[in-house]
């Protein structure tokens, strides 16, 4: 996650699934003031995390 085009936290994962996205957001708000917009691609356990936790997300494409 990016704050002021810092990162703030990064986390490699063996399973893909929104309970350990959940984890890894709980984590990253702990940094944050308010609730940050986060920037993520085009996976479905991402976007599923954010919009159970209420918070706002840009799904992007990286693959160019």
């Amino acid at each position: 996650m990016l704050i002021g085009m810092k990162i703030i936290s990064m986390m490699v994962h063996p399973s893909r699934n929104a309970l350990a996205a959940e984890q890894f957001i709980r984590e990253v708000l702990k940094y944050c003031d308010g609730k940050p917009t986060f920037i993520v691609d085009n996976a479905p356990w991402l976007k599923q995390a954010l919009e159970e936790l209420a918070l706002q997300y840009n799904a992007e494409s990286f693959w160019r």
